[in-house]
């Protein structure tokens, strides 16, 4: 967000007058490894990985697990059987929580 329009000394005021900075922040858990999947296309068998890999992230105490805030993701595809595609998901699973973890709100 940008000030414009403002003189400086209204903008110093403005910076002073603010509280304690609160932040978000993304709390991750130990990497999970979804089971390989395979299937016709590759973007089905991406598809069947992400769902594993899901599946599998919400036993590692995050609540709602996706592949998009997730740490050090790793999707990889291969050809195996002619006309198949085997897709693997290892990432450590993380949310965002408003407070951090072993703090409380002011």
């Amino acid at each position: 967000m940008a000030i414009v329009g403002l003189c400086p000394a209204v903008v110093l005021g403005m910076a002073l007058s603010v509280g304690p900075a609160r932040a978000a922040v993304r709390v991750c858990a130990a990497s999970v490894a979804g089971a390989p999947a395979v299937a016709a296309s590759e973007a089905e068998a991406k598809k069947a990985a992400l769902a594993d890999w899901t599946a599998k992230a919400r036993s590692a105490d995050i609540e709602h697990p996706l592949w998009r805030t997730a740490y050090r993701k790793s999707l990889t595809c291969t050809g195996g059987e002619p006309g198949t595609f085997k897709c693997s998901a290892t990432a450590m699973p993380c949310e965002i929580r408003q407070v951090a973890p072993g703090t409380s709100r002011p």
